[in-house]
Parts: C-alpha cells; structure tokens; sequence
C-alpha cells in the first residue's frame, strides 16, 4: 500500500497523545459530547492524516483482520469512519460502541511503540 495522500505530515508524538487520551476515557455519550473522540476527529481532518484514497482502499480493508493492517491502512479506515459520518450520521458513535475505533486506535498505538523500538535499537 502506498503511502497516504494527505496535505502535510503528520505528527506521531501528537497523535500518540491523542490515542492514549481517548484510550483512558470512557465513551457514553454522542461523539460530538465526548472531548477524546472530538479531539480524535479534530486530528484526523487537521493533524495530516486524512487520506485521500480511503474510498478505493476501504473494499480491501474491510476483508482483513484489524490486526494485520499496516499503519497506512488504520489511517484510511479512520478516515473512511469520520468521513461516511458526515452522510451517513451514526457512523462513528456505532464504531465506538462496537469497538472497531478502540480497536483501530490500539492498533496504531502497538504500530507506533514497535517503530519507536526499532528507531531506538537502531
């Protein structure tokens, strides 16, 4: 998979703060209500990661495990969540209460601590 098309690079440090905040929430109320999952939104339109692509990489997507997808692929099921959220509403409060956005966020969080691993083991 190539990499995401997106306006800027994005932060990982920032993005790393923004998942471990939502992880230590608890989640109850509509996502517009609820400060980590606004802050998640927030980031994925303004932090650089919105990918472009995620219509034409979504189809794949949906046929692998969450466990397996490569750190490009979560940032394009993210964007896929917040983006059929704007027409179809509903979409990210269900992906919240089934856990597939606790889980994709997880997912990039166990991507990010083995790269920094590997950075610092050189």
């Amino acid at each position: 998979m190539s990499d995401i098309k997106n306006n800027k690079a994005y932060n990982k440090e920032d993005m790393r703060e923004e998942v471990q905040h939502y992880l230590e929430t608890e989640h109850h109320v509509h996502w517009t209500k609820d400060e980590a999952v606004c802050r998640i939104v927030h980031f994925i339109y303004h932090g650089g990661i919105w990918d472009e692509d995620y219509r034409s990489r979504f189809p794949a997507l949906k046929r692998k495990h969450l466990d397996h997808l490569s750190e490009a692929e979560v940032l394009s099921y993210l964007t896929m969540i917040i983006c059929t959220d704007r027409t179809q509403e509903g979409c990210i409060d269900a992906h919240i209460q089934n856990g597939k956005l606790e889980a994709l966020l997880r997912r990039w969080l166990e991507l990010y601590e083995k790269e920094k691993k590997h950075v610092a083991n050189g």
